[in-house]
């Protein structure tokens, strides 16, 4: 069975209806300003004070809060008490605010926004005009301006403190740095020598001579680097951070009673083709490798002056 059209726009209607009836009422219906005023003494001039106070109806159990400027163009916020108080269905809330005014001329009291349960209410507690006068009138001139403040004083307290203080920082600074340089010619002092330190450093190698593939080019590494530092520091030249060719560059300008330079450049390049183009050379090879090095180490110890035959003996009295 079809029902009519006209039955279905009933329903809808009678839908709506209830709908309505079910809907709270509007919070402009609920919410009501009873007084709101802005009072002030006769002629208001700056530094006086006005004080702001408004006073709103609402149902008892809905929180109202007013959303109130803390201040505005010619005024400021001192201080404010905001109450609510609740009789039978009705609460009353009553704000009061205390403001400073700090510069003239027409003004208007500020605005303030209802929010009922934290909605808007769409209700505006009506706003008062105030006309702050100026300190002086018309008539009245300005006095003379004052003088400037004093920011430079010919005390020379503070001047000869700040003298102190950088001297004394001078001074430490100074102490550290005499200090920490001499700490390192101690320690250089009694730091071993270039040739004793490479020495060593082969002697340990020598317990350790590489029998697997794998270990034969980190000991040639090890072993081109103690020979490597130990020119560097016995001719004076960075031997550790250069190339095999920047290396014999710089031993062609030592005096060749001192070092063979065409010995060293072989063992330099027999050093170089295990550590970068893979050749093995076997542990027979490498034995020789590192006795030659302690041979290079030895033949470079600086030997001690011989003594003048004409020079005069110390020990003979004169």
């Amino acid at each position: 069975m079809r029902i009519p059209s006209h039955l279905h726009l009933a329903k809808v209607a009678l839908l709506l209806t209830c709908l309505l009836l079910a809907a709270p009422a509007a919070a402009d219906d609920v919410v009501h300003v009873v007084d709101s005023s802005l009072e002030y003494g006769d002629d208001p001039s700056l530094g006086d004070e006005i004080t702001y106070t408004i006073e709103v109806e609402h149902p008892a159990g809905t929180e109202l809060d007013l959303t109130l400027p803390p201040d505005g163009s010619r005024w400021s916020e001192i201080n404010r008490q905001i109450e609510t108080t609740t009789s039978g269905d009705q609460s009353t809330t009553q704000a009061t605010l205390r403001y400073a005014i700090f510069r003239p001329g027409p003004t208007t009291g500020p605005p303030a926004q209802l929010l009922l349960d934290a909605q808007p209410t769409g209700v505006e507690a009506p706003r008062k005009d105030l006309l702050v006068a100026a300190v002086t009138d018309e008539e009245t001139t300005l006095g003379l301006p004052r003088s400037p403040w004093q920011l430079w004083s010919q005390h020379r307290t503070l001047t000869w403190y700040a003298l102190g203080a950088v001297g004394f920082g001078l001074l430490a600074i100074g102490g550290a740095l005499f200090l920490r340089r001499r700490r390192h010619a101690h320690a250089r002092a009694f730091e071993p020598p270039p040739h004793v330190i490479a020495l060593d450093a082969l002697e340990r190698l020598a317990e350790n001579l590489p029998t697997a593939r794998e270990e034969f080019k980190p000991f040639y590494f090890e072993l081109s680097y103690v020979l490597r530092r130990y020119l560097g520091q016995r001719f004076d030249f960075p031997g550790a951070e250069l190339t095999t060719t920047e290396m014999v560059s710089t031993l062609r300008e030592v005096d060749p009673s001192e070092v063979s330079v065409d010995d060293v450049t072989r063992w330099l390049r027999a050093c170089d083709r295990v550590k970068f183009a893979g050749y093995i050379p076997g542990a027979r090879r490498a034995e020789n490798d590192l006795e030659r090095a302690m041979d290079f180490v030895e033949s470079t110890i600086p030997r001690p002056e011989p003594e003048s035959p004409d020079a005069p003996d110390a020990e003979e009295s004169p």
